[in-house]
């Protein structure tokens, strides 16, 4: 990633329902946005086949024990919202990552949402 440059990938989930914009009846869905970044479509390709609707929280545990594996979460632990930040990678090519679980007002259900950002 470019110093200065941004990418966001957000992952959303519905249990019992279908999205705002959608049409028809659905028990859950869910969709993810890599913004046309290639490294990312991995991610979200992981995320759509792994990813809990259900439990949506755990997604976000998942990501977060993913980037910061020394980061944990009691057993039993049930996220309703996160916002977490840190710096990923090496000095020279340092990202600055944050990770948000969050309801999606627009769309119904949670969206993850996961941006790096180049320094």
């Amino acid at each position: 990633m470019k110093p200065g440059e941004t990418r966001v990938l957000r992952f959303n989930t519905i249990p019992g329902s279908n999205f705002k914009d959608r049409e028809g009846q659905a028990h859950g869905a869910k969709r993810c946005d890599f913004g046309s970044y290639e490294p990312a479509k991995a991610v979200c390709e992981h995320l759509m086949e792994f990813g809990s609707v259900e439990s949506a929280g755990y997604n976000a545990k998942s990501e977060i024990t993913c980037l910061s594996p020394t980061t944990r979460f009691a057993a039993g632990t049930k996220l309703n919202a996160i916002a977490f930040s840190l710096t990923f990678g090496g000095d020279a090519h340092a990202s600055l990552v944050d990770v948000a679980f969050t309801e999606d007002k627009e769309l119904g259900g949670m969206v993850l949402s996961i941006s790096a950002a180049g320094s």
